[in-house]
C-alpha cells in the first residue's frame, strides 16, 4: 500500500508473474480504478507487436505498463523488461498527480526491470526510442557498448547522461 492509500489488486501480482516467469504476455498495462486500486487494464499475448502495445497504451489516460523489448546484440537475441509510467501531456492534472503518487505501490513488482521511463509523448514509447535507451537498434546489427546484464544498464545509462 502506498502512502496515498493506493492499493494493488491481487490480479496485478499474478499478471506480473505470468509476464516475467511464465512469459505468457508481451506486455501488461495497469490502471488505477475509481476505488484507488491498481488493476490490470490490458495484457498482450507473447506474440503481440510493439504497435499492439502502443495502440493499447496511448490515450489521454495515465497508465503504468511493463513490456518485454526484444533485440539482438552481436547477432544474439536478447530481451529487456521496460517499465513505462505513461502520463500524457493532455491528461487531467488530478489524474497525473494520482499516478505519480500511486507509482510507489508498484515498487515490489518491478523485479527484473532493466529500464524505467516516464513518458508524456507517444515518441517516448516508440520502439526506436526504447531501443536507443537500451543502446540497441531495430536492425539487429552489432551494438556498441551495450551492458551485459540488467544490473549494468542503469549505471551505463547514467554514464551516457540519462536523467533517471
Amino acid at each position: 500500500m502506498a502512502v496515498t492509500g493506493t492499493t494493488v489488486a491481487g490480479e496485478c501480482r499474478a499478471a506480473y508473474e505470468d509476464f516475467t516467469r511464465r512469459k505468457v504476455y508481451k506486455y501488461v498495462i495497469y490502471a488505477i480504478n475509481d476505488h484507488n486500486e491498481i488493476i490490470v487494464d490490458q495484457t498482450g499475448p507473447r506474440h503481440a507487436s510493439h504497435a499492439d502495445f502502443t495502440a493499447e497504451l496511448l490515450s489521454t489516460e495515465c497508465r503504468y505498463a511493463v513490456i518485454t523489448v526484444d533485440f539482438h546484440r552481436d547477432g544474439v537475441p536478447q530481451s529487456a523488461i521496460v517499465f513505462v509510467d505513461w502520463s500524457p501531456s493532455d491528461a487531467k492534472t488530478g489524474q497525473r498527480m494520482l499516478y505519480a503518487e500511486g507509482k510507489a505501490a508498484l515498487a515490489n513488482m518491478r523485479e527484473g526491470v532493466c529500464l524505467e521511463i516516464c513518458a508524456n509523448e507517444p515518441e517516448e514509447v516508440a520502439l526506436g526510442a526504447l531501443l536507443r535507451s537500451l543502446d540497441a537498434d531495430e536492425e539487429g546489427q552489432e551494438y556498441n557498448g551495450i551492458p551485459e546484464t540488467c544490473e549494468e544498464v542503469v549505471p551505463h545509462l547514467n554514464s551516457l547522461g540519462w536523467p533517471g
